[in-house]
This record gives structure tokens, sequence and C-alpha cells, in this order.
């Protein structure tokens, strides 16, 4: 069975919680019979891949493209659409995950690349909606960095994450009440603090990063209005 219908199966029989499991498993025969570098076996894992990032696992996804994209370039070259499709999603897992970097200098080198081989170069859809991606991810960039500074400023004892009294004592630069910045504290650690460590590391901080600016432009707005009155 090919790694279509293989996946075509899975998805048709196995509800959401049995299809990774079951893909991992035909993954592994093809590796036992076909050997890793069958595309059979490459397009399985690709599936895999998808199937993590489709249920949120996108640090696990990006293992799985990563692992396979140098046995993919060996067997269709650098710039078959396989390869730059599957780029292009791994760009996407880089992305997910924190790291803007990474995807903007992927997904340029896969924009490039499609212009280069697909048929109406420039023109083609392919290459607007790359393009398209690539302009969203290089603003998610620009953002990322303006996060990290404002991380760094609050991260007062340089230990790489967020503390309840670190958020604390930031609202409370703005002026706020004490027990107004302690609400706000609360309710920040609440939404930033997704994986609920108690501390808020800087993949949280990055993708909490515009709460974070919406709740400063409320509290100036409030602090203005206050002042004006008086």
């Amino acid at each position: 069975m090919d790694a279509e219908a293989a996946l075509a199966v899975i998805r048709h029989e196995a509800g959401k919680e049995g299809q990774l499991e079951k893909l991992r498993e035909v993954h592994v025969r093809q590796q036992e019979m076909l050997g890793s570098s069958n595309m059979d076996t490459i397009a399985t894992q690709n599936s895999l891949a998808n199937l993590y990032a489709e249920d949120g696992d996108h640090g696990r996804a990006k293992e799985q493209l990563e692992d396979l994209l140098p046995r993919l370039v060996k067997a269709t070259g650098d710039k078959h659409p396989h390869t730059l499709s599957t780029r292009s999603s791994l760009a996407h897992c880089l992305a997910r995950t924190g790291d803007y970097d990474g995807a903007v200098e992927l997904l340029t080198d896969v924009a490039a690349a499609q212009e280069e081989v697909l048929p109406g170069g420039a023109d083609h859809p392919d290459v607007a909606r790359t393009g398209q991606t690539l302009e969203q991810f290089k603003e998610l960039q620009a953002q990322a960095k303006d996060a990290m500074v404002v991380f760094q400023a609050i991260d007062t004892d340089s230990s790489g994450s967020l503390s309840t009294d670190e958020l604390s004592g930031a609202l409370s630069d703005f002026g706020l009440p004490d027990a107004a910045s302690e609400q706000l504290t609360m309710q920040l650690g609440m939404m930033l603090d997704t994986n609920k460590d108690g501390v808020i590391d800087k993949q949280e901080w990055v993708r909490g990063y515009p709460r974070w600016k919406q709740l400063e432009g409320q509290i100036n707005q409030q602090l203005n209005a206050a002042q004006a009155q008086q």
C-alpha cells in the first residue's frame, strides 16, 4: 500500500487519537521493508509530519520534516515541487515554534526557487501565495524582535523567563494601583503561561505579545483620561 492510500484508510478507519499511532506503525514497516530513502516511506513520514501539525504539535512536525528533507532532496532534487512544498511546510512549523528568522530565511529560498522553476515564474499562483506568507512571516519576525526587547527589560534577573513578580513590577511601572496591577498580573499569567509551569518563557511571551501591546494601549488610554480629568 502506498503512502497516499495508507493515509486515506487511516483517516477513514481511525479516530483522531488513533491516526498518529497507525501512521507511525505504517512508517516503521515501510522503513523495515522499503528503506528510509524509498519515496513511499518519505511520503508517509511527510504525512506523519502533517498530522502532527494538524494536532498542534509543531515541534514534532518540524523534527519529522527536518529528518526527511535530506533524503527527499537526494531523491528528487532541491527544486522539485515535492521538495519545495516540504520546505514550505517546514517554514510554517518554524514560524509556529517561534523561529521567525529561520522561517523567513527558508521561505525566501522557496520563493526564489518557485519563481525559477514554476511555469510563468513570478506570475504563478504558488509564487504569489508564498510571497504573501513571506510578508506575514516578516511582520511576525519584526514583532518578535520588539517583543524580545520588552522581554529583556522585564526579565530583571536575566533568567530567560518572566515570573509573576517581574510581570507585576512591569505593570506597576505604568503607574497602576497595586490592586489593579495584581489583578492584571494574574490575568496575563493565565493567558500567556500556556504550559502552566508558573513562568512565561520566551516563546510564550512572543506568542502573547500582541495581548501585552493591547493591554499597554488600554492602560495608557485610561491613565491619560484620568489625568485629563484632574
